[in-house]
């Protein structure tokens, strides 16, 4: 898994006290369908929290909750790609990563 590791550090969210991140502002789900593949990376990068990461096939997909929804990063495996950034629209989507997402802060 060390491109995920790589993948990880490039998609961790930038420091919420960044002047730039004033430049990409939280959309909602709506918006967010509308906006261009890099303006969805950056919708993520500024806002997004990744809640887990797993393989299919050859990609490597990151599950991130932006606001009041998920959504989806896919990247090509090895080669670090970005190939696709959609919403997360079905309650099987989700529970693809179930055995990943650590609940114990909900718990408290």
């Amino acid at each position: 898994m060390k491109s995920s590791m790589k993948l990880f550090k490039l998609l961790t969210p930038i420091c919420k006290k960044d002047k730039i991140s004033n430049m990409m502002p939280l959309v909602n789900a709506q918006e967010f369908k509308r906006l261009s593949i890099y303006k969805r990376l950056m919708v993520l990068r500024y806002h997004g929290e990744v809640l887990a990461v797993m393989r299919y096939m050859a990609n490597e997909i990151f599950l991130y909750r932006v606001g009041d929804y998920f959504a989806e990063a896919w990247f090509r495996y090895g080669t670090n790609d970005l190939t696709a950034i959609e919403l997360v629209h079905s309650d099987y989507q989700i529970n693809q990563y179930i055995d990943q997402i650590d609940i114990t802060d909900l718990l408290k």
